[in-house]
């Protein structure tokens, strides 16, 4: 593993930037070898961004899919603020602190070793319609037809503001109506908010208190299942 500095490096300059990189072995696994750190401490409280490179691994001689994640922790005057979202090459966060510290941890399964690099800079992230994000283990909720239920926990560790839902068929080519599936958001077991994830497709706020996220399929949708996907948008 390789880690420097832009600034600051017997120059007197006050240093702002910092980076790291090393390979991940694509095996998964909570061994040290399976993960990559970079600590900052930043020369002001301001917006600093964190981003991602990720280099392989070699898919055509990969049996498996490449998962990587990110914990990136904010500190301000000994209070620490966490986010977690998955890394892909280009993923960047932003946060308002005096310093970070990055984990980036491997959870692929049957990968060849790829190589990822961070890199930490003063100045914020772009405004664009993709936040960062984070996708569930398992990555989706089967359901049965008419009545089929299933629910996904809101992490408390990540930042979580938003969520995007994708809803298709288990049988390809299969009409899916907007009255099929519901979302509900709940807290406590009070549902905060309803809607149908085939009329509101895009990234819905998370009401704040949120705990829980239940995909419902009614007893007057079809004679097949529903696969729903969920992925958590991260604030930064």
């Amino acid at each position: 593993m390789s880690e420097s500095g832009l600034l600051g490096q017997n120059t007197g300059i006050p240093k702002d930037g910092w980076a790291q990189s090393g390979e991940l072995p694509g095996s998964g696994g909570l061994s040290p070898a399976n993960s990559i750190t970079l600590q900052a401490d930043f020369p002001d409280s301001n917006n600093y961004t964190v981003q991602f490179g990720v280099v392989g691994p070699d898919e055509s001689a990969s049996s498996g899919e490449r998962k990587t994640q990110a914990i990136i922790t904010w500190a301000v005057e000994g209070n620490h603020i966490t986010r977690r979202i998955d890394v892909v090459n280009g993923t960047s966060i932003t946060g308002t602190a005096q310093g970070c510290h990055v984990e980036v941890v491997d959870l692929s399964f049957h990968v060849n070793p790829y190589t990822v690099s961070i890199s930490i800079a003063k100045g914020s992230r772009p405004s664009v319609q993709q936040p960062p994000y984070l996708t569930p283990n398992p990555a989706f909720i089967a359901l049965d037809p008419g009545g089929g239920a299933g629910a996904v926990l809101v992490p408390n560790d990540a930042g979580v503001i938003s969520i995007k839902s994708e809803v298709v068929a288990e049988l390809l080519g299969d009409h899916l109506n907007p009255d099929d599936i519901v979302v509900q958001f709940f807290a406590s077991a009070v549902v905060l908010k309803q809607y149908s994830p085939l009329i509101e497709t895009g990234w819905v706020p998370l009401p704040s208190g949120t705990t829980a996220v239940r995909y419902l399929s009614f007893f007057n949708a079809g004679t097949v299942g529903y696969l729903c996907y969920t992925t958590f948008g991260i604030d930064g």
